[in-house]
């Protein structure tokens, strides 16, 4: 379910990671990794839009439109947030809150982005006439 952003954080309480979907309410998961938080939040996130869709109830549209790459977000225990985007390795940052996180790994993710397009690394598909 890419798109919807998953964010993962400690939990004394629970004693494991808990991964919540913000724009899905009451979407979340846990997990003894944030690896594995997260992957439990995609079957949560698929059973959340699969009971919806019975009851015939609205489904938010995730943040993220299209493809763009899924952004996984943790605070820490200093209080500060890391975001990172598991499909382009190297692309994290540290914010001091959760705005600025994101703000932060979607610009940093556009710049590599940027340059793996213009070394040739990855194309876009788009032919000059398409422009």
């Amino acid at each position: 379910m890419a798109g919807y952003e998953i964010d993962v954080s400690w939990s004394d309480a629970d004693d494991a990671f808990v991964a919540r979907v913000p724009e899905l309410p009451g979407c979340m998961a846990h997990g003894s990794s944030r690896e594995e938080a997260g992957a439990n939040a995609e079957n949560a996130i698929q059973a959340w839009i699969a009971i919806a869709e019975e009851f015939g109830d609205a489904i938010p549209r995730s943040r993220n439109r299209g493809d763009a790459p899924e952004i996984l977000i943790e605070r820490e225990t200093d209080g500060r947030w890391i975001a990172e985007v598991p499909s382009l390795p190297g692309v994290m940052v540290y914010g001091e809150s959760r705005a600025q996180a994101i703000a932060k790994v979607q610009a940093l993710a556009l710049h590599v982005i940027a340059d793996r397009i213009e070394n040739d690394a990855i194309t876009t598909g788009l032919r000059p006439d398409d422009l």
